[in-house]
Protein backbone atom coordinates (compact mmCIF):
# COMPACT_ATOMS: atom_id res chain seq x y z
CA UNK A 1 0.00 0.00 0.00
CA UNK A 2 1.32 3.32 -0.95
CA UNK A 3 1.49 5.76 1.89
CA UNK A 4 1.78 9.62 1.35
CA UNK A 5 2.45 11.98 4.79
CA UNK A 6 1.43 14.79 5.77
CA UNK A 7 2.64 17.26 8.68
CA UNK A 8 -0.56 18.57 10.45
CA UNK A 9 -1.57 20.35 13.62
CA UNK A 10 -0.69 23.91 15.59
CA UNK A 11 2.94 24.98 15.36
CA UNK A 12 5.06 28.25 16.41
CA UNK A 13 3.56 30.48 12.86
CA UNK A 14 0.89 32.40 13.28
CA UNK A 15 -1.32 30.49 10.69
CA UNK A 16 -0.47 27.80 12.96
CA UNK A 17 -1.66 29.73 15.97
CA UNK A 18 1.80 30.06 17.38
CA UNK A 19 1.33 27.35 20.48
CA UNK A 20 1.88 23.71 19.85
CA UNK A 21 0.62 20.07 21.00
CA UNK A 22 1.87 18.45 24.10
CA UNK A 23 3.92 15.31 24.41
CA UNK A 24 3.58 13.75 28.44
CA UNK A 25 5.23 10.54 29.53
CA UNK A 26 5.53 7.38 27.82
CA UNK A 27 4.95 8.74 24.17
CA UNK A 28 1.71 9.87 25.29
CA UNK A 29 0.48 12.85 23.38
CA UNK A 30 -2.58 15.54 22.74
CA UNK A 31 -2.92 16.50 19.46
CA UNK A 32 -4.26 20.11 18.68
CA UNK A 33 -5.09 21.39 15.10
CA UNK A 34 -4.21 24.97 13.36
CA UNK A 35 -6.90 27.62 14.14
CA UNK A 36 -9.60 27.81 11.16
CA UNK A 37 -9.71 30.65 8.81
CA UNK A 38 -13.51 31.15 8.17
CA UNK A 39 -16.65 30.47 9.71
CA UNK A 40 -17.63 26.67 10.16
CA UNK A 41 -21.20 25.35 10.75
CA UNK A 42 -20.22 22.47 13.93
CA UNK A 43 -15.94 22.73 14.45
CA UNK A 44 -15.36 23.33 18.17
CA UNK A 45 -13.89 26.29 19.68
CA UNK A 46 -10.50 25.51 21.74
CA UNK A 47 -11.84 26.16 24.74
CA UNK A 48 -13.57 23.22 24.74
CA UNK A 49 -9.94 21.34 23.72
CA UNK A 50 -8.32 19.43 26.60
CA UNK A 51 -5.26 21.73 26.79
CA UNK A 52 -7.85 24.46 27.11
CA UNK A 53 -5.55 25.77 30.33
CA UNK A 54 -2.54 26.12 28.31
CA UNK A 55 -3.45 27.50 25.11
CA UNK A 56 -3.13 31.29 24.24
CA UNK A 57 -6.17 33.58 25.69
CA UNK A 58 -6.31 34.65 21.98
CA UNK A 59 -7.38 31.94 21.09
CA UNK A 60 -9.87 30.38 23.13
CA UNK A 61 -12.97 31.75 21.22
CA UNK A 62 -11.60 30.70 18.07
CA UNK A 63 -12.60 27.56 16.15
CA UNK A 64 -10.67 24.69 15.78
CA UNK A 65 -9.14 23.45 12.34
CA UNK A 66 -10.29 20.19 13.15
CA UNK A 67 -8.16 18.12 10.15
CA UNK A 68 -7.45 15.07 10.19
CA UNK A 69 -10.76 14.42 12.11
CA UNK A 70 -9.61 11.05 13.33
CA UNK A 71 -13.56 10.52 14.95
CA UNK A 72 -14.70 10.70 11.31
CA UNK A 73 -12.21 9.52 8.98
CA UNK A 74 -11.16 12.40 6.76
CA UNK A 75 -9.27 14.68 6.06
CA UNK A 76 -9.04 17.54 3.82
CA UNK A 77 -7.04 20.05 1.44
CA UNK A 78 -6.95 22.95 -0.71
CA UNK A 79 -6.04 21.60 -4.23
CA UNK A 80 -5.76 25.07 -6.21
CA UNK A 81 -5.01 28.40 -4.44
CA UNK A 82 -7.55 31.31 -4.79
CA UNK A 83 -4.67 32.45 -7.43
CA UNK A 84 -5.13 29.61 -9.70
CA UNK A 85 -1.88 27.67 -8.63
CA UNK A 86 -1.68 24.10 -8.19
CA UNK A 87 -1.71 23.11 -3.90
CA UNK A 88 0.17 19.71 -3.52
CA UNK A 89 -0.97 18.50 -0.70
CA UNK A 90 -4.53 18.87 -2.45
CA UNK A 91 -3.70 17.35 -5.53
CA UNK A 92 -1.90 14.68 -4.34
CA UNK A 93 -4.80 13.32 -2.88
CA UNK A 94 -6.84 13.52 -6.66
CA UNK A 95 -4.73 11.09 -7.72
CA UNK A 96 -6.44 8.09 -5.62
CA UNK A 97 -7.61 5.39 -7.99
CA UNK A 98 -10.81 3.45 -7.07
CA UNK A 99 -10.48 0.71 -5.20
CA UNK A 100 -7.04 0.83 -4.56
CA UNK A 101 -6.46 2.00 -0.74
CA UNK A 102 -3.55 4.11 0.04
CA UNK A 103 -2.43 5.34 4.04
CA UNK A 104 -2.49 8.95 4.93
CA UNK A 105 0.02 9.68 7.80
CA UNK A 106 0.14 12.39 9.68
CA UNK A 107 3.05 13.59 12.07
CA UNK A 108 3.10 16.83 14.03
CA UNK A 109 5.42 18.62 15.88
CA UNK A 110 5.26 18.54 19.64
CA UNK A 111 6.36 20.14 22.66
CA UNK A 112 7.31 17.83 25.32
CA UNK A 113 7.74 18.62 29.20
CA UNK A 114 11.11 20.29 28.95
CA UNK A 115 10.14 22.59 26.30
CA UNK A 116 11.42 20.83 23.19
CA UNK A 117 10.33 20.57 19.61
CA UNK A 118 9.54 16.28 18.86
CA UNK A 119 8.63 15.27 15.39
CA UNK A 120 6.68 12.18 15.06
CA UNK A 121 3.89 10.24 13.65
CA UNK A 122 0.36 10.88 15.32
CA UNK A 123 -1.99 8.63 13.08
CA UNK A 124 -3.23 7.77 9.75
CA UNK A 125 -5.90 6.88 7.86
CA UNK A 126 -6.53 4.09 4.74
CA UNK A 127 -8.37 6.27 2.11
CA UNK A 128 -10.73 4.66 0.09
CA UNK A 129 -12.61 7.79 -1.27
CA UNK A 130 -11.43 10.74 -2.51
CA UNK A 131 -13.67 13.25 -3.90
CA UNK A 132 -13.91 17.27 -3.99
CA UNK A 133 -16.04 19.22 -1.78
CA UNK A 134 -18.35 20.55 -4.32
CA UNK A 135 -19.22 16.89 -5.34
CA UNK A 136 -20.44 15.82 -2.17
CA UNK A 137 -24.04 15.67 -0.56
CA UNK A 138 -24.70 17.49 2.82
CA UNK A 139 -23.87 14.60 5.24
CA UNK A 140 -20.62 13.54 4.00
CA UNK A 141 -19.75 17.42 3.63
CA UNK A 142 -20.22 17.51 7.66
CA UNK A 143 -17.70 15.21 8.20
CA UNK A 144 -14.76 17.33 7.39
CA UNK A 145 -14.16 21.27 8.05
CA UNK A 146 -13.16 21.59 4.10
CA UNK A 147 -17.19 21.24 4.04
CA UNK A 148 -18.36 22.59 7.22
CA UNK A 149 -17.55 26.48 6.14
CA UNK A 150 -20.50 28.71 6.01
CA UNK A 151 -21.28 30.45 3.13
CA UNK A 152 -19.03 27.76 1.32
CA UNK A 153 -15.79 30.01 1.69
CA UNK A 154 -13.07 28.13 0.23
CA UNK A 155 -15.07 24.64 -0.35
CA UNK A 156 -15.19 24.87 -4.27
CA UNK A 157 -11.18 24.19 -4.23
CA UNK A 158 -11.13 21.39 -1.57
CA UNK A 159 -10.63 17.82 -1.49
CA UNK A 160 -11.59 15.51 0.93
CA UNK A 161 -10.06 11.93 1.89
CA UNK A 162 -12.67 9.06 3.49
CA UNK A 163 -11.43 5.99 5.29
CA UNK A 164 -14.67 3.36 5.96
CA UNK A 165 -16.53 3.58 8.34
CA UNK A 166 -15.68 1.38 11.25
CA UNK A 167 -12.33 0.65 10.05
CA UNK A 168 -10.11 -0.36 12.44
CA UNK A 169 -6.38 0.43 11.06
CA UNK A 170 -7.67 4.42 10.52
CA UNK A 171 -7.79 6.89 13.50
CA UNK A 172 -5.04 8.86 16.15
CA UNK A 173 -2.36 6.61 17.90
CA UNK A 174 -2.25 6.51 20.95
CA UNK A 175 1.47 6.38 21.82
CA UNK A 176 3.85 9.10 19.67
CA UNK A 177 5.90 7.65 16.94
CA UNK A 178 8.90 9.91 16.86
CA UNK A 179 10.67 9.56 13.57
CA UNK A 180 13.09 12.99 13.09
CA UNK A 181 16.02 15.05 14.92
CA UNK A 182 17.44 18.41 13.93
CA UNK A 183 20.80 18.22 12.06
CA UNK A 184 22.15 20.87 9.18
CA UNK A 185 19.29 23.47 9.97
CA UNK A 186 16.02 21.90 10.13
CA UNK A 187 14.60 18.73 11.14
CA UNK A 188 14.76 15.64 9.02
CA UNK A 189 14.14 12.37 8.79
CA UNK A 190 16.65 10.44 11.22
CA UNK A 191 19.52 8.64 8.95
CA UNK A 192 18.81 5.32 10.37
CA UNK A 193 15.04 5.73 9.22
CA UNK A 194 16.33 6.66 5.63
CA UNK A 195 18.12 3.66 4.89
CA UNK A 196 15.13 1.41 6.42
CA UNK A 197 12.46 3.51 4.55
CA UNK A 198 14.49 3.20 1.30
CA UNK A 199 14.77 7.03 1.53
CA UNK A 200 12.53 10.41 1.61
CA UNK A 201 11.22 12.48 -0.98
CA UNK A 202 13.34 15.45 0.11
CA UNK A 203 16.85 16.38 0.54
CA UNK A 204 18.81 14.50 3.59
CA UNK A 205 14.90 14.03 4.98
CA UNK A 206 13.77 17.06 4.98
CA UNK A 207 10.68 17.11 6.77
CA UNK A 208 9.99 20.64 8.25
CA UNK A 209 8.37 22.68 5.68
CA UNK A 210 6.78 21.84 2.36
CA UNK A 211 5.38 17.98 1.64
CA UNK A 212 3.15 15.75 1.61
CA UNK A 213 6.33 13.39 1.74
CA UNK A 214 6.33 9.53 0.98
CA UNK A 215 9.06 7.24 1.42
CA UNK A 216 10.80 5.83 -1.48
CA UNK A 217 10.26 1.97 -0.60
CA UNK A 218 6.73 2.05 0.23
CA UNK A 219 6.59 -1.72 1.20
CA UNK A 220 9.68 -1.21 3.59
CA UNK A 221 7.67 1.73 5.08
CA UNK A 222 5.03 -0.23 5.55
CA UNK A 223 6.57 -3.12 7.43
CA UNK A 224 8.59 -0.84 9.45
CA UNK A 225 5.65 1.26 10.85
CA UNK A 226 3.36 -2.25 11.25
CA UNK A 227 6.18 -3.19 13.44
CA UNK A 228 6.62 -0.32 15.22
CA UNK A 229 2.89 -0.41 16.27
CA UNK A 230 3.32 -4.05 17.92
CA UNK A 231 6.15 -3.64 18.97
CA UNK A 232 4.95 -0.36 21.11
CA UNK A 233 1.70 -1.55 21.91
CA UNK A 234 0.24 1.32 20.06
CA UNK A 235 -3.52 1.19 19.29
CA UNK A 236 -5.34 3.09 16.75
CA UNK A 237 -8.48 5.50 18.38
CA UNK A 238 -11.09 6.80 16.33
CA UNK A 239 -10.41 10.16 18.46
CA UNK A 240 -9.20 13.49 18.07
CA UNK A 241 -8.02 13.66 21.97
Amino acid sequence: MKSLIYRVGADSTPAGGETHGRLNDNSYFTYLPIPERYDSVSTPKYKEHPMKEDIPKDLLDRSIHLDPNFEKGTYGNIYVFCNGNKNPKGQRLLEFKENIPFRLVFFSALKDKDGDIRYGFIGQLIATEVEKVNRLGDDQKKKNVHGQRKNGKGDGRSVIAFAEEGDLHSGRYDKFIEFADYRNKSYRVKQNLLKRWGGWSSNDGHCQLGGPWTPWDHEKFEKWLGNTLDDYDIEIVPKNW
